[in-house]
């Protein structure tokens, strides 16, 4: 029952993806169309109105997981830019990208239980559930613009979902108190939900 919902689920959130239903409740996003040229996958794309931030999500194969996704992240900030698999930062699942000192696409997933509430979310702990395979990764030439298109598998599948969000910091993120943890600043370039 639980695995006809997830399917259901994400079923949904492609069709409404695709046919541009999301409505944004902070900042309007544009909605568009973006073929990326090296993969040469097609996303359905929705950009901030400051043009920071830019969200895509690629049609699936028709034999899919239904808890996978296909998806492009496009970050124009030497920050950082996030998208949460929900309508807020709690309780979902967080994906993170920003560039290392060295200039290489960086990612990972953070999570940030609502019990606690808001604060900089620590890695997700139950990382073995998840898996984010790069296609591509590139970064302009002055390092204030990057771009990552990713295959998220189990990503899908919180029975609560009821919409998705952005955020963008806008300072490179400094290395944290652990090992290859990452300190974020708070998401000062914008943030917005859309709701399904």
């Amino acid at each position: 029952m639980l695995g006809t919902m997830k399917h259901t689920l994400a079923a949904i959130l492609l069709l409404l993806a695709e046919r541009g239903c999301l409505a944004q409740t902070y900042n309007e996003m544009t909605p568009s169309t973006y073929t990326h040229p090296p993969t040469n996958l097609t996303f359905s794309t929705w950009t901030d109105p400051d043009q920071i931030f830019t969200f895509g999500l690629a049609s699936p194969p028709a034999n899919s997981s239904a808890v996978d996704y296909t998806g492009l992240l496009r970050c124009k900030t030497p920050g950082w830019c996030g998208f949460s698999h929900g309508p807020s930062m709690l309780d979902n699942l967080l994906l993170v990208a920003y560039l290392s000192p060295t200039g290489q696409v960086q990612r990972e997933f953070r999570f940030a239980p609502g019990a606690d509430g808001y604060f900089e979310p620590p890695p997700y702990a139950e990382s073995s559930m998840v898996q984010l395979e790069q296609l591509d990764a590139t970064v302009n030439d002055d390092g204030e613009e990057f771009e990552i298109v990713y295959k998220c598998r189990g990503c899908i599948g919180n029975d609560g979902i009821k919409g998705l969000g952005y955020a963008v910091g806008l300072d490179r993120p400094v290395k944290g108190d652990e090992e290859n943890q990452a300190r974020l600043e708070f998401h000062v370039g914008g943030y917005g939900v859309w709701e399904l």
